[in-house]
């Protein structure tokens, strides 16, 4: 079920994405659905502890979906927007899901950081590393220092292409046998299809320019969203 109360933008049970402050969308309930069968194991283990990640959480709705897939598990949601934090953490506590400053089991962490600044930052939250993480933006290549926030045998669910379209990617942090290094197993999430998702930021982007460009559309193009961008021009 989706949140119950949450101030989500408009017609929330449509399956198409749903435009968001700064110029960035929700994705598609669809969307969300193939990352829980991706990273989630169901029927859920009674108890399973995870570290997972949320990389552009946006309105906070996958960290509400994943607590309630996973409740004992810890979750961190980050977004490059300061405004996108504070409505996740408002609509998550509207929906009565529990917020925690640190990381901590059964509770949702949100903060304002950059993906690129996070490796730097996991010793602040006391942690080594995550063993689920979920984008909701799309790199162009395979995320860089994905290997040094993942657990051994830790996976991660990323958009990869170009701004235009993207294919679902299934990164696996394994050890070789031979050497004994960390690499990661790329899987290519066929049967999916291709997927349109807004970019991974970092801290130069123009975001006027990435906007005129129209790089903000999310899996699919529809009506709200397509209102939105025309009346925002």
């Amino acid at each position: 079920n989706p949140p119950r109360n949450a101030n989500y933008p408009s017609t929330p049970f449509s399956n198409s994405p749903q435009p968001l402050p700064s110029k960035q969308t929700i994705s598609s309930p669809s969307t969300h659905l193939q990352t829980l069968i991706t990273l989630l194991p169901f029927p859920p283990p009674p108890a399973h502890n995870h570290t997972i990640l949320d990389v552009g959480c946006g309105s906070g709705i996958l960290c509400a979906l994943l607590h309630r897939s996973s409740p004992s598990s810890k979750i961190l949601g980050i977004d490059h927007f300061p405004n996108l934090s504070a409505l996740s953490k408002s609509n998550l506590q509207s929906d009565g899901i529990p917020l925690s400053e640190h990381l901590k089991p059964g509770h949702v962490t949100i903060k304002n950081i950059n993906y690129h600044d996070l490796p730097s930052r996991l010793s602040s939250f006391k942690i080594r590393g995550f063993d689920m993480i979920a984008f909701g933006c799309s790199p162009s290549s395979i995320p860089a220092g994905i290997v040094d926030v993942l657990l051994e045998g830790g996976r991660c669910v990323v958009p990869v292409g170009t701004r235009m379209k993207q294919r679902y990617t299934l990164l696996t942090k394994c050890r070789d046998v031979g050497s004994g290094k960390f690499e990661l197993k790329v899987e290519t999430l066929d049967d999916f299809g291709y997927c349109r998702f807004v970019p991974l930021l970092n801290n130069c982007v123009d975001y006027g320019e990435r906007y005129r460009r129209k790089w903000c559309y999310g899996k699919k193009m529809c009506r709200a969203v397509g209102r939105f961008m025309n009346g925002k021009k």
